[in-house]
């Protein structure tokens, strides 16, 4: 549940958990359109319902008297919404330019066709693949080394590993974090095969960049090689590797794009194993990574897939691959103590007054022993603090008792998200005694790298460190120094809805398998404790694992690389094969924004479009934003956007609530009266790069309340991109296509939202004038994220009407907080440009224009099913010339986008567009220009020499 939907009514828990199950039940159960909750609740009980099922979208209602009173709660189906009042207005200069195309540039007048097959495709590849595997050497590591290997608790299954590894295809290797199988599995077989003069090449993956990089360092130094010899790594635009490579670390996604097209059987015949790390955590590309694979062993009998994971539905992957053989690593953990919340309540002294009482009263009955009295210690507390926000108070009350009763230890407190990390600190650094005993560190993915590092430095004696961190601290990472865990229970994750597009981040229960990897922290180097700040019957209730990735997620990249892989079978029949297929209709709504925006053609055939965006290391959306940006020559400004919404959370949250409207106003005064977040983090990101001291730039982010690890990660994706289009051959190193000839429109600040409006369609919203709400194609009413520069209110207190100088607001994302959807990320367009690039890639004017009766000059553009437009009929017909021109030219450039030149009439073409829509964003009085991103400057060390260079 998300933090912001807070529920008034407190009920106890174990009712709680059976009205979640039962209403979790009902949405699940497709057929079912009404459920009736059983006449015995009381009115407490009834009024939770009602106000629970709000954040559900679904309806409640109570029937009957007294007794028999009943609740019954139903679906709602999705609002069908229109609008008919939305008017395409243009200048006497934009009328005139309109005019002007229409009778210079000619067209096929013929309804543009979807884009043709392609012949073949240039995937990302590993380049070690290219060469035949060799004999890899044997290692040179020294004494010291081989002891500390030889004490992993892996190093006693050395033989069994092998043997099964030589006499199964399939293989699956269950152990804790700290087992050693990460780093040694891959050694041992490097290590047989350099003693038996066997050819071997390894491709292991892992689930995070950082973890492939780091492991395959580590597997470097303890056989004394440097890196990129024998053992090397490739991650998404960088890569330490040779041909003659004999164990490349790599991420998932890298993996799996070369197994996408033509290239896979060649590709395959020269790996003898596949390892798959961390499978357990079931994100999106690994349970895809298992069909893939699973589909190729029988054409490669040679090729051994080894699955590894912790101690986490090991059987699950069994029974998928035929029943493989499973090998059970033990960890090196020692005794965890679990402490529920009932013992919390009942033996630590804590600030709730209603459970004070109630404990006071059971040791004073029971002489000290709670026996069955937990359940009214419970129901003390769940009625007073329930379940749906986190109770920092309590999590205080803990870390006290800890550093008051409790032996020296690093103290691990695992929250959902930044807010509660901040709240927790701040609540630790007002009300602790003691304060400079206390070490306090934060840990966040949002947070800079060196920040991050600090939990990992040894404290000094006497003093407790105290970490505050979201479950990036589950498996990723380990700190020796812990002794004691704090473990909330809630995690945040995002969820996807596919029917209304609609993202949802909400503080939700964590698994069981979870809840165990949390407890393994407190026990790495001594007997730990583990305080779960939930009840036993809680935990009982809990599901078993966590909801795989791929049930969550938008499926679009998924769906466009089942196309690639699957050439002659539906996309529908490949995904059916996952361990736990997603829903058909996440399924078919992703296939129709491929189809939407051209990736696909009707019969799920890839497109041109379709293998061009495969081959860019973004996703679709903005790999189409990529590909327009080129087209209409406004590259580098196009270039930074997609890698800034790559990276995202270029702003902090202000640690203090005093700099929450200070930080407002940096964003404010950066956009200028652009109406538009992304204008203000180009302009935040050119204000960094303008200064050359990184003391200077820390400085700056200080004061703009920016994240300097992130800009610098925004500058190392854009020159990585960069150098990959130069190498594809997209972007020149010379003549047409040079880089700085693809900038000629890049200050043109109009034509730039128009590419944005191109790959974030079909995420528009409209402003109804009569009742001024947002609404978008499901929502009779959005609202616009809090952080937005558009609208963005100056203090709390402001109530006016939303004001915009256009209608119509493109945006990144749509996300559901508790009850409401908001908006992030947005850009107000004009309705020139909605007209022009919004919709499907191709639009049949006979059927697109609508005549409006008792009016012949006027008549209504439609665009899709939910976009329309009033205008001028001239004005219609111009624009959908237009309209028209723009996507022939965008197939003839997506038929060989490395060879494409523009003719004298296509440059006038987009000279006559820049200027049309430079000047209806004028009429509206907003920002229709950019500073100056791609002028030549100083080329910084380590850059592609490929066109131009912007940063000093």
């Amino acid at each position: 549940m998300a933090s912001k939907a807070k529920i008034n009514v407190k009920i106890e828990e174990d009712i709680r958990i059976s009205i979640h199950r039962q209403i979790d039940l009902f949405l699940q159960d497709e057929n079912q359109i009404e459920y009736d909750f059983p006449s015995e609740l009381t009115n407490q009980h009834r009024a939770y319902i009602h106000e629970y099922v709000r954040n559900k979208q679904l309806k409640s209602k109570s029937n009957g008297k007294g007794a028999n009173r009943y609740l019954t709660i139903c679906k709602t189906s999705l609002p069908d919404i229109a609008h008919n009042e939305a008017v395409l207005n243009v200048t006497l200069a934009s009328s005139a330019l309109l005019k002007k195309i229409e009778n210079c540039y000619s067209i096929s007048r013929k309804p543009s066709k979807r884009l043709g097959k392609a012949a073949t495709v240039q995937s990302h590849s590993i380049n070690v693949t290219s060469a035949a595997p060799s004999i890899p050497p044997l290692p040179t590591g020294c004494a010291e080394i081989h002891a500390v290997r030889n004490r992993l608790p892996i190093a006693q299954f050395h033989a069994v590993i092998l043997k099964c590894i030589q006499q199964n295809q399939v293989l699956i290797i269950s152990g804790n974090t700290g087992s050693g199988k990460t780093t040694q599995v891959p050694q041992y077989i490097l290590e047989e095969a350099a003693q038996t003069k066997q050819p071997c090449r390894i491709i292991c993956t892992q689930p995070r960049r950082i973890s492939a990089v780091t492991v395959a360092e580590r597997v470097c130094y303890e056989r004394n090689e440097p890196l990129g010899d024998t053992v090397g790594y490739q991650i998404r635009l960088e890569s330490r590797a040779k041909p003659t490579t004999n164990a490349l670390y790599c991420t998932n996604g890298v993996l799996l794009r070369c197994l996408m097209g033509k290239g896979c059987s060649n590709f395959l015949k020269h790996i003898t194993h596949i390892i798959i790390d961390e499978v357990h955590e079931r994100d999106q590309y690994s349970d895809f990574l298992l069909i893939a694979l699973k589909d190729n062993l029988t054409k490669n009998p040679h090729l051994k897939i080894i699955l590894m994971s912790a101690t986490i539905e090991s059987d699950t992957f069994s029974k998928y691959f035929n029943n493989a053989p499973v090998i059970e690593i033990p960890g090196r953990l020692y005794p965890i103590e679990i402490v529920f919340l009932e013992d919390v309540l009942f033996n630590i002294e804590t600030s709730n007054h209603n459970v004070r009482d109630v404990r006071k009263n059971i040791i004073e009955n029971t002489d000290g022993h709670a026996g069955e009295g937990f359940k009214p210690l419970l129901d003390a507390y769940h009625t007073s603090v329930g379940d749906d926000r986190i109770d920092h108070t309590l999590i205080f009350d803990i870390i006290m008792y800890i550093c008051q009763h409790k032996s020296d230890g690093g103290i691990l407190v695992f929250l959902p998200g930044y807010e509660d990390i901040q709240e927790q600190y701040g609540l630790i650094n007002s009300k602790a005694p003691n304060l400079q005993s206390l070490r306090v560190l934060m840990l966040h993915s949002k947070m800079q790298t060196t920040d991050q590092h600090s939990v990992f430095k040894p404290v000094p004696p006497g003093v407790r460190k105290i970490i505050l961190s979201t479950n990036i601290a589950e498996t990723s990472i380990t700190m020796d120094d812990v002794v004691y865990v704090i473990d909330s229970g809630k995690v945040k994750q995002k969820y996807y809805d596919s029917l209304t597009s609609t993202s949802l981040l909400a503080a939700t229960w964590i698994s069981q398998a979870c809840a165990t990897q949390r407890a393994g922290r407190a026990g790495r180097t001594r007997p730990g404790t583990c305080f779960r700040l939930y009840s036993r019957t809680r935990h009982s209730a809990m599901d078993q694992y966590a909801l795989p990735e791929i049930l969550r997620v938008p499926l679009t990249e998924i769906c466009l690389q089942t196309a690639l892989i699957m050439q002659d079978a539906s996309i529908q029949e490949f995904l059916n094969k996952a361990i736990t297929p997603p829903a058909a209709i996440s399924i078919k709504q992703s296939i129709k924004y491929l189809q939407k925006v051209g990736a696909l053609d009707d019969d799920e055939n890839v497109t041109d479009l379709g293998y061009t965006l495969a081959e860019l290391p973004v996703d679709a959306r903005l790999g189409k934003m990529l590909l327009y940006g080129i087209l209409l020559k406004c590259y580098e400004p196009v270039l930074l956007i997609v890698c800034i919404l790559s990276v995202n959370d270029l702003f902090v949250i202000p640690p203090f609530a005093g700099d929450k409207e200070r930080a407002k106003k940096m964003r404010r005064d950066l956009a200028d009266n652009s109406y538009s977040d992304c204008y203000s983090l180009l302009r935040a990101y050119q204000r960094w790069l303008d200064i050359r001291s990184v003391a200077k730039r820390k400085e700056l982010c200080n004061r703009l309340f920016l994240n300097h690890g992130k800009l610098t990660m925004v500058h190392d994706l854009r020159n990585k991109i960069h150098s990959h289009l130069c190498t594809i051959g997209i972007v020149k190193a010379h003549g047409t296509g040079y880089a700085q000839h693809l900038n000629e429109y890049s200050t043109n600040w109009s034509m730039v939202k128009c590419v944005l409006l191109v790959g974030l369609y079909p995420n528009v919203c409209y402003l109804e004038k009569y009742s001024n709400k947002l609404k978008t194609r499901f929502e009779k009413k959005i609202f616009i994220h809090p952080s937005s520069v558009v609208d963005a209110k100056k203090s709390k207190e402001e109530t006016h009407p939303l004001s915009l100088p256009s209608e119509w607001i493109t945006f990144e994302e749509k996300c559901k907080t508790g009850r409401a959807s908001m908006i992030r990320c947005n850009t107000v367009v004009s309705p020139i440009s909605i007209a022009m690039f919004a919709g499907p890639s191709t639009v049949d004017e006979s059927e697109c224009v609508a005549n409006l009766e008792d009016d012949d000059e006027q008549c209504r553009i439609v665009l899709d099913d939910w976009i329309n437009l009033t205008a001028n009929r001239n004005v219609v017909k111009s624009v959908l010339h237009v309209r028209q021109a723009l996507n022939e030219l965008f197939l003839k450039f997506i038929e060989n986008p490395r060879a494409h030149q523009s003719s004298a009439a296509e440059h006038k073409l987009l000279e006559c567009l820049g200027k049309i829509l430079a000047a209806e964003d004028e009429s509206m009085r907003v920002t229709n220009q950019l500073p100056d991103l791609a002028k030549p400057a100083y080329k910084q060390r380590g850059e592609s020499s490929c066109g131009y260079q912007r940063w000093r």
